[in-house]
């Protein structure tokens, strides 16, 4: 039809959603650990993440610095329409350890999802408690 189809990710629609996140990682070496990351948002649309992969990062004294890359799937919920599709993250966070088994955790995350010729990318943004075992 010649029509192009404009994806705005910074439209009222997709910001300023509210949610969840829970990660499980397991170390394997010092440094890098396969991790878990599932998630919700919620607002005027919602969004659930099934993403899994690496993270990598260095302990200097109580603060950890990381960088993880994550693939999965992201299905999306916008007025009652339901879609799923891959989707890849890639992001880095800081953690700081309060106590042997406590501490908090801040990271960003790009996550694109969506063909190429649709392609869709959000910033996701958390901090909370990170709690070791």
């Amino acid at each position: 039809s010649g029509a192009s189809a404009v994806c705005d990710p910074l439209s009222s629609r997709s910001s300023n959603l509210s949610g969840w996140n829970l990660s499980l990682e397991k170390k394997y070496l010092r440094y890098f650990g396969v991790i878990a990351d599932l998630g919700a948002q919620y607002g005027a649309e919602s969004q659930r993440n099934f993403l899994f992969g690496i993270r990598g990062g260095a302990s200097i004294g109580r603060i950890h610095p990381f960088a993880e890359a994550l693939f999965g799937a992201v299905q999306s919920h916008e007025g009652g329409l339901a879609d799923t599709s891959f989707a890849e993250a890639l992001g880095v966070g800081i953690e700081f350890r309060l106590m042997r088994l406590l501490g908090w955790r801040s990271q960003a995350d790009e996550i694109k999802t969506g063909a190429p010729e649709f392609e869709r990318r959000n910033l996701r943004v958390s901090t909370g408690v990170a709690v070791r075992f």
